[in-house]
């Protein structure tokens, strides 16, 4: 029995729909796809390629006569050699002797849509060639499709050869073009900081993408006409020029950097293996995304991507390299969401109990420090999840480093101290190797009776508790790594760490005195009333070190004050503690009395007063 299988556009369709990509990554297909003309596609009548005049007998596969000669391709100004303007530059092909240049100059235009033979660089470090996107378009935007093979490749020859002479190198110049649509969501996800933006290829492997594009042997990406931070060369030649006048340090592709060598030179066989890795720099953290993040030169709907290829001519070898292109893609990446928190808590007739913004530990007290780690990612189970100190470490309290192998607390590895729970489930522990894996919206608890910290006045002041760092881990693939900004973890403090020391002294007392002073403590929140006796010295403790408190005695009628530095009885005595730090935020004060020389004319003499003090303390 004969079997026919009939394949319909719908049936194509599913086919396509088939390379499925990760969740939390989303394919922008880079559509209206154009390319410099070659200069086989170009018909009689018109020049096939423009070159600098000084390059124009160098050709390879081509005649001189169909090499446009061009004048004056570039001009000095402000410090670097500046492609000239096409609309202002003249041919010098088929010149005759003695013709005046000012006749008929119309017949000398140069057009654009071809290869351009140019400077490989200034020659030199200081004057630097300077590319406008502008005039890049002039000589080299086309309007002509590209006719992609079943791969998605596109290739070329090259049709200049190496100098003869040996005195100068020639760059052959091609832009490739494209447009793409940007919906809101996505914009909103992107601005927001919330999503990467990378290029990359379609691969029927597993992730449905490569974070790759294959080039050789120069490159510069362009976005809505601004250039991007793609800007790179298979080998060091160029290093460095302008582009729209800013000044572009072009980086090395090596392949030692390459995590799937053989499957990635597969993709960039038509480059000679050469390719961009949008989720590694030579030097930096390998898998991360954001040195080639291209969101900030997005915009909402349409967007323009002009990508200037350069190939060198430097070297016979060069007639042998593979030159090309391939079709990319943008991908639009979600970034994971990771929380982390730190809980305070003691233990309490063997149980733990938490601290709240209700119930805050104060100075002195010793409590131990819980570290929640939640995914908060719908789409990423995290890997590897690690937490490094950052520079600014020598403000925090507490220091931390984790990893699934190691824990270190303040300088100590407690890392076999270590339990860790899963969402909470408080019957099954693990060890800290729990951190290679966690679920989406899955939370890891760490614990360990060696997290002790004692509260210190730097506590009471700010409030808090801090420890801050880095998280990374891994998503997607094992070869993803995301790295936050720095988090600052803090758990809150009460203030109420300050102290005041009040003593009451009388002049010629000699200590048989059994009277007492009443004296009013207030601040804004609260107030206390103190029955002192004179050379004692009484203390209210746990006041917050943020309030201002009022001191005034109560003077019996046959007494009255001797100022002192701390106590005057003529203003109101006025005391904050937020200034005494170098004193451990303890202040004190010392009222100084003497008896009236003649007590006989006062009348309803103050008697003894007994108020219990009012000492705000807590049982922790």
């Amino acid at each position: 029995m004969t079997v026919f299988v009939f394949i319909t556009y719908d049936n194509l369709q599913n086919i396509q729909a088939e390379r499925n990509l990760p969740l939390g990554v989303t394919e922008v297909e880079l559509t209206n796809w154009t390319k410099t003309r070659e200069p086989e596609e170009i018909g009689d009548g018109e020049k096939k390629m423009n070159s600098h005049s000084d390059r124009v007998e160098l050709n390879e596969g081509i005649s001189s006569e169909d090499v446009e000669s061009i004048d004056g391709l570039y001009k000095s100004g402000n410090g670097y050699l500046n492609l000239t303007n096409i609309n202002y530059v003249t041919s010098s092909s088929d010149k005759l002797d003695n013709v005046d240049e000012n006749v008929e100059q119309s017949t000398q235009k140069v057009t654009g849509n071809k290869v351009l033979r140019a400077f490989l660089n200034s020659g030199s470090s200081i004057q630097l060639i300077n590319y406008n996107i502008g005039d890049l378009h002039g000589y080299l935007k086309s309007d002509k499709p590209i006719n992609w093979n079943d791969e998605g490749k596109v290739t070329w020859n090259l049709h200049t050869c190496v100098d003869p002479k040996n005195k100068v190198n020639s760059v052959e110049l091609r832009m490739i073009s494209a447009s793409f649509n940007i919906t809101s969501e996505q914009i909103r996800l992107l601005q927001n900081g919330n999503a990467y933006a990378v290029l990359g290829v379609p691969a029927e492997n597993e992730y449905g993408f490569e974070p790759i594009m294959p080039y050789n042997d120069m490159v510069s990406v362009f976005l809505n006409g601004i250039a991007t931070s793609i800007n790179y060369e298979c080998r060091p030649v160029t290093q460095s020029c302008k582009l729209n006048k800013f000044t572009i340090n072009y980086k090395t592709t090596k392949s030692n950097y390459c995590w799937d060598k053989t499957y990635h030179q597969n993709l960039s066989s038509h480059t000679d293996g050469h390719h961009i890795h949008m989720d590694t720099l030579s030097g930096g953290n390998k898998g991360e995304l954001t040195p080639l993040d291209l969101r900030n030169w997005l915009r909402k709907d349409k967007n323009n991507i002009d990508i200037l290829i350069g190939n060198y001519i430097t070297n016979s070898n060069q007639k042998n390299i593979s030159c090309g292109f391939s079709k990319i893609n943008l991908y639009i990446i979600e970034k994971p969401k990771i929380d982390v928190t730190m809980k305070l808590y003691k233990y309490k007739n063997g149980q733990v109990v938490y601290f709240d913004e209700n119930y805050r530990p104060t100075k002195g007290d010793e409590v131990y420090v819980r570290i929640d780690i939640k995914n908060t990612s719908d789409n990423y189970t995290l890997k590897n999840t690690n937490f490094s100190r950052t520079g600014r470490s020598n403000q925090d309290n507490i220091t931390v480093q984790m990893s699934p192998d190691n824990f270190i607390y303040n300088g100590n590895n407690i890392t076999d101290d270590i339990r860790c729970y899963i969402n909470e489930d408080f019957k099954n522990k693990y060890k800290i190797d729990a951190l290679k894996s966690l679920q989406p919206k899955g939370v890891l608890t760490i614990m360990s009776d060696k997290m002790k910290y004692t509260v210190g006045d730097t506590n009471i002041k700010y409030k808090q508790i801090r420890l801050s760092g880095n998280i990374s881990v891994n998503y997607i693939r094992d070869e993803f790594k995301f790295i936050s900004a720095e988090k600052i973890i803090t758990a809150s403090i009460s203030d109420e760490g300050g102290i005041l020391e009040i003593k009451c002294s009388v002049e010629n007392d000699d200590g048989l005195s059994e009277e007492s002073f009443l004296i009013n403590v207030e601040s804004d929140k609260d107030f206390s009333n103190l029955s002192i006796k004179p050379g004692e010295t009484y203390m209210l403790k746990n006041l917050s070190i943020n309030d201002s408190y009022y001191i005034n005695l109560v003077v019996p009628q046959d007494y009255e004050i001797v100022d002192s530095e701390t106590y005057q009885g003529s203003s109101q005595n006025k005391i904050n503690l937020s200034q005494m730090e170098a004193q451990n935020y303890t202040g004190k004060i010392e009222i100084q009395l003497k008896k009236k020389n003649n007590p006989y004319f006062y009348k309803n003499k103050q008697g003894k007063i007994n108020i219990n003090v009012l000492d705000k303390s807590k049982d922790l």
